[in-house]
């Protein structure tokens, strides 16, 4: 943990290969949009610094290659992350059929209460998508999935921002939803530990008389 931040949120991207994923990260880190990007192999890592809800946050991001070989690695990274963007692509609709599959990978791997951001990018595209928007909510809606439409080359209506900006806040409330129950728990242990210091001293009390 870094002193200079209040937290350190984990964010992994995942998606078949071509998706778009580096370049809506490069979006969002940096403002900009890369046309020669080639596929990532293994994985990236990338940091940004962000003040949400009053809190200085460190957001670290995976990326992820999205090739059948590199799932594994993937899949490390899902146990100690705080929210996953699961992207496809609206201009191919094998790689939205394939969502069962990374799904089933995080739910496998995962801890239960982990915030899973479903997007669908390359919305600019318009006159070659094949996955409509209200599909994309429905299969949202069915999996529990919060969902949002991108481009990360146009940005249009300040798409891609939107969208990460949803899953940090998600996973900002998750964790401090975490912290009070975990206070929680603290308080009731020390209140039982104390109830049995009591008992055992007027057991001892009763003894000396």
């Amino acid at each position: 943990m870094d002193d200079r931040f209040d937290m350190i949120i984990k964010i992994v991207l995942i998606g078949e290969t071509a998706v778009g994923k580096t370049n809506l990260l490069l979006r969002y880190t940096d403002n900009k949009y890369d046309f020669s990007q080639r596929p990532t192999i293994g994985m990236d890592f990338v940091s940004k610094d962000v003040t949400l809800e009053g809190k200085k946050i460190k957001i670290q991001f995976w990326d992820t290659a999205g090739q059948e070989k590199y799932k594994s690695i993937a899949n490390s990274y899902f146990k100690i992350s705080n929210g996953i963007v699961l992207v496809y692509d609206v201009t191919r609709r094998e790689t939205f059929e394939k969502l069962g599959r990374w799904l089933d990978d995080i739910h496998s791997n995962s801890q239960s209460e982990i915030r899973i951001l479903l997007v669908g990018n390359k919305v600019d595209l318009t006159d070659q998508r094949q996955v409509p928007t209200e599909e994309g909510k429905e299969f949202a809606r069915a999996n529990g999935l919060f969902f949002w439409e991108t481009s990360g080359k146009t940005n249009q209506d300040n798409c891609v921002f939107r969208a990460f900006d949803l899953i940090l806040e998600e996973c900002l409330r998750e964790a401090s939803r975490r912290e009070q129950r975990e206070d929680g728990e603290q308080f009731d242990r020390l209140k039982r530990e104390s109830l049995k210091v009591k008992q055992r001293d007027k057991k001892n009390d009763r003894g000396c008389c």
